[in-house]
């Protein structure tokens, strides 16, 4: 899952679709997300 979320979301900006500090602050987002999820990270 982190892979496909790194794919889309620096993919997106490299196409241009989105500004790379954008697509950067998305990613980590959803990083944070999933590894929440997998209950490897704490909620803040």
């Amino acid at each position: 899952e982190l892979i496909a979320a790194s794919v889309r979301h620096l993919g997106a900006a490299l196409d241009g679709t989105v500004a790379s500090a954008d697509a950067l602050n998305a990613l980590a987002q959803e990083h944070e997300m999933i590894m929440m999820e997998a209950g490897l990270l704490e909620m803040k």
